[in-house]
């Protein structure tokens, strides 16, 4: 009888699903609610405020939104049946050199706390190995990269002018974000509710937009507060100041 080992095939990467900035799912059947698919426990506890419990209890995995992290899940295959590990690395666009996110994972979904990082755009790699099926010597692995994902923590800025006309009170904003389109401009007057204000151009859009909010000549424009908020979620309030005011 002729005895042999079969050769070993090396592991595919075959997908790699980012998914929206900020979108998180409930860990299944986790016994706290709340609990976060792929997120290191660590992570999961330097963000949890003391005394926090977690929110109500809902549906296990449902889709939650959780600011700062970036959720992706990969898909792998081996033709031998062999068990899989995962290594994560990341790199900014432009740097040459890999950096480890997680070494030693066993779960194909994680959750990167982007707060971590700089500002940019960064590329992820997964590398799938057969080494807990196989020995040193024969152990294989294959990989795959991302798409670039964006990465902004940083919110807008804003500056203001007053200029009175007749009877009426212009207040100019302009916001802006170094990497993301602005999603939406509110002001408050007083701790009153937030007010939607819609850009000169009517479309909110671009990472610059210019504004135009009338108001009543008898309002006090310090009582005014603005609130911007950029696509990715990162929110600036800012009261205006009399400094500001022109003619």
């Amino acid at each position: 009888m002729l005895a042999y080992l079969a050769r070993n095939s090396r592991p595919v990467v075959t997908s790699i699903t980012v998914h929206p900035p900020g979108v998180v799912f409930q860990k299944p059947y986790a016994q706290e609610d709340g609990a976060i698919a792929g997120l290191d426990e660590a992570v999961a506890d330097a963000r949890r405020a003391p005394g926090d419990t977690g929110p109500p209890v809902s549906t296990p995995g449902r889709r939650m939104f959780q600011k700062g992290l970036q959720t992706f899940a990969w898909k792998a295959e081996d033709e031998d049946g062999d068990r899989l590990v995962y290594t994560l690395q990341y790199r900014r666009e432009g740097d040459q050199t890999w950096r480890d996110l997680k070494t030693g994972l066993s779960d194909s979904i994680y959750v990167w706390d982007t707060t971590t990082v700089a500002d940019g755009r960064y590329v992820l790699r997964v590398i799938a190995s057969d080494s807990p099926s196989n020995s040193a010597d024969r152990a294989l692995s294959g990989d795959r990269e991302s798409d670039p994902i964006e990465v902004d923590n940083t919110p807008p800025t804003m500056s203001t002018d007053v200029r009175r006309q007749g009877g009426t009170t212009h207040l100019l904003v302009h916001v802006h974000d170094a990497r993301s389109p602005i999603g939406k401009l509110e002001y408050s007057v007083g701790g009153g509710a937030w007010q939607l204000v819609y850009p000169i151009d009517g479309l909110a859009d671009s990472p610059d937009e210019e504004y135009d909010l009338p108001l009543a000549a008898d309002i006090d424009v310090t009582r005014v507060v603005l609130r911007a908020t950029d696509a990715l979620q990162n929110m600036v309030s800012q009261q205006v100041k009399p400094a500001s005011t022109g003619r």
